[in-house]
């Protein structure tokens, strides 16, 4: 029990996955540089700072390898073989490896060079100094890799030291914990001091003005190329905008309406959907209204999706040949996907009184602590075909699928949200492969970092395969990624001070270089360009805004947009999403609001 209750907190702690530092006087060359934590491959708290050593601190968790990154521009420097020398003091503690690894990225995201600079153990402070040539680098990866000595309670430390106080016990585990102290670094490119925030050169001469098209308003969106593509992913460069999302409906609806459109696929938790895809099938045991509460409590608009939902509903209506609604997300908190499969479940059974629906419900909410209750469900599943009478083959197939999902991704949080891409590609690919007929087509709406075809997130997160390189890779050029920017304006975000709500934030500004830039100053509201306008060798900076605010020199980050999607589609202002629900009130204690729906759960089955 102990070690759980560890393992959450812990969970709270890093569930904010970018290194948040504040600068210490002697650090500040180290902080200059904006660095992320690797999702799987991560630091106990990632990189913060220790005021008595003047140095930014990381913690390796026990003998698991830890990675921060950072990427240069290399490309403005404007050489062909630029001389890249890294300066740094450094220290370490209980370590059994460390090591600087510059990666020099090339035309087309293609790795041309990986450098690797290992360090000696030292508990001494050392400096030390190294310098690679690389050959016709764009951008470089940075990242400082370090590897700890086994220690079994390498991440419950930092815990305990809260739980607990000091305690002879503690002290043990503290005397293993690993850290590495690093300051005084520094980056050149041929002589010159680099950071993430280098000057651009002037690239607004390289568009292709007839490459794009325009439009002055949603109503007026043409028929665009992409929109007979087989699989086309729409990725939104930031969460929380009604406009980025009224123009993925319009597509979306010009999809179904003329080009065999029979699959949605949202960035959306399955174990969700599942009930919403019954609404707009017509099912009356299952009401917009729970949708809507559903939604009013996530960063979408809490008007324009359940609208879209109740058009999908009034569409399927007297068609045989239904558009189905698929999330193919997953909750991070298992309890919450307990609570939306017994949601769905018992809805279900709401005029059925089945035996077999009541004790998948028991199994989702009254057991505890149960390993194997999504094992037990599937048992039922596959042991009772009286379900088929009330679940289609589909149906029954996707719900196995989700629980199989649910059972693989663990009930840890930290585990679930760092491998969504993970996730996410194998509930896409099985839904493709399993249920989208050969004259069908199928629109994924997502995030931009997960949908596009990159190996990396825009800081160039290596050897992290998200969701639609996974995708690109397995339908090659049935699959088309089309992104969707906005040059300013506002989102509804979690608040990027981390108090923990989520609140409407001002959009920085595209600085020049990036690509939004570059489109705002052809006086549009409205267009779209086709990546035909550029060359792989192009390089701009995108907004790269998730579900957290983030600071105006954080937004963007670099990108090969040809590399990484076929087309965008650009509005210069964009919208927060509309939301009135209490749920996001700086008073409300999120997790008191899930416990309360577990209650309600069951309560329910209390009533039987």
């Amino acid at each position: 029990m102990k070690t759980k209750l560890y393992f959450f907190l812990l969970c709270i702690a890093q569930v904010s996955f970018s290194c948040k530092l504040k600068a210490a006087p002697d650090s500040q060359d180290v902080t200059s540089y904006s660095w992320r934590q690797h999702y799987i491959d991560s630091y106990l708290e990632g990189m913060t700072i220790d005021s008595l050593n003047q140095a930014v601190l990381l913690e390796p968790i026990g003998d698991r390898k830890g990675i921060v990154s950072t990427v240069i521009p290399v490309f403005p420097i404007n050489q062909e073989n630029p001389a890249i020398t890294v300066n740094a003091r450094y220290k370490t503690k209980n370590c059994q490896s460390l090591s600087i690894v510059l990666t020099s990225i090339g035309e087309c995201e293609n790795i041309v060079s990986t450098d690797t600079i290992h360090l000696p153990m030292t508990e001494d402070w050392k400096e030390f100094s190294q310098t690679v040539n690389t050959e016709n680098s764009c951008l470089l990866n940075v990242s400082i890799e370090g590897t700890g000595i086994k220690n079994d309670y390498a991440v419950e430390a930092k815990i305990v030291e809260l739980l607990m106080g000091d305690n002879e016990h503690l002290k043990k585990m503290k005397e293993k914990a690993a850290a590495i102290w690093i300051s005084d670094f520094e980056i050149l490119v041929d002589g010159k001091k680099v950071t993430n925030q280098t000057e651009f050169i002037d690239n607004s001469s390289i568009l292709d003005i007839s490459k794009t098209i325009y439009w002055n308003s949603f109503d007026e969106m043409p028929t665009l190329s992409f929109m007979d593509s087989r699989i086309l992913a729409l990725g939104e460069s930031v969460h929380g905008t009604k406009t980025l999302q009224q123009m993925g409906i319009d597509v979306l609806k010009e999809r179904i309406l003329k080009h065999g459109c029979k699959t949605v696929l949202l960035e959306w938790p399955l174990e969700k959907s599942f009930y919403i895809d019954r609404y707009i099938k017509n099912d009356p045991n299952f009401t917009l209204d729970e949708i809507s509460n559903s939604f009013a409590a996530s960063l979408y608009d809490e008007e324009l999706i359940p609208a879209f939902i109740e058009w999908l509903r009034e569409y399927n209506l007297n068609r045989e040949e239904k558009v189905s609604f698929r999330g193919i997300d997953i909750n991070t908190i298992d309890l919450q996907s307990q609570i939306d499969l017994f949601d769905f479940f018992h809805t279900l059974n709401r005029d059925k009184h089945l035996e077999e629906i009541d004790s998948i419900c028991k199994l989702l909410i009254l057991t505890s602590n149960r390993h194997n209750r999504y094992e037990e469900i599937l048992t039922i599943l596959d042991n009772s075909p009286v379900l088929a009478d009330v679940m289609d083959r589909n149906e029954q197939e996707l719900i196995r699928h989700c629980l199989n999902i649910l059972g693989k991704y663990s009930s840890n949080t930290n585990f679930r949200f760092f491998h969504r891409d993970y996730a996410m590609a194998e509930t896409a690919t099985f839904i493709i492969d399993h249920f989208l007929e050969k004259d069908e087509t199928a629109t994924l709406y997502a995030h931009l970092s997960h949908s596009d075809y990159a190996d990396n997130q825009m800081l160039f997160m290596m050897n992290y395969p998200f969701l639609g390189n996974q995708l690109k890779n397995k339908y090659k050029d049935d699959y088309l990624c089309i992104g969707m920017l906005a040059n300013h304006g506002f989102a509804f975000l979690n608040d990027i001070s981390g108090k923990g709500y989520a609140e409407t934030a001002e959009l920085a500004s595209a600085p020049r270089g990036s690509l939004e830039f570059l489109l705002n100053s052809l006086g549009k509201d409205f267009l779209y360009l086709s990546m035909d306008a550029l060359d792989c060798s192009d390089v701009f900076s995108l907004r790269e805004t998730g579900n957290r605010g983030q600071k105006i020199e954080d937004q963007f980050s670099y990108a090969f947009p040809k590399a990484r999607m076929d087309g965008v589609l650009f509005a210069r202002e964009a919208v927060a999403s509309a939301k009135s629900n209490a749920i996001f009130d700086k008073n409300q204690d999120q997790n008191a609001i899930l416990i309360n729906d577990f209650k309600k759960a069951l309560d329910k089955i209390k009533k039987k």
